[in-house]
């Protein structure tokens, strides 16, 4: 699911989940972009307490950040069928002022 737009000269520095509503059963998802299914986040349980805060950071991934010199989105990737689980998706970032 293509969830948050980048424009290009954006730098993202950290992409989290915070749960609204559980899913109610295993639910996992997958947090990257085109370029890597899993560079924000492997496995984010979407079953966590309502309230819960996730800043996954996959190692093989963008743990530093990544700039991005073209517009593109950050994905969710579920690995299990939700039918009931409400997330917020959230990043910080930065633009660049250099053309």
């Amino acid at each position: 699911v293509q969830s948050m737009k980048v424009k290009a000269g954006t730098t993202i520095i950290s992409v989290g989940t915070r749960i609204i509503t559980p899913e109610g059963a295993t639910a996992v998802a997958n947090l990257g972009d085109g370029d890597n299914a899993q560079g924000y986040g492997l496995g984010v349980n979407l079953n966590s307490a309502a309230g819960t805060i996730e800043m996954a950071v996959e190692a093989d991934g963008y743990g530093v950040g990544k700039y991005y010199s073209a517009d593109d989105t950050i994905d969710l990737t579920l690995g299990n069928a939700c039918d009931t689980a409400v997330i917020e998706l959230f990043a910080t970032y930065g633009t660049s002022v250099l053309s």
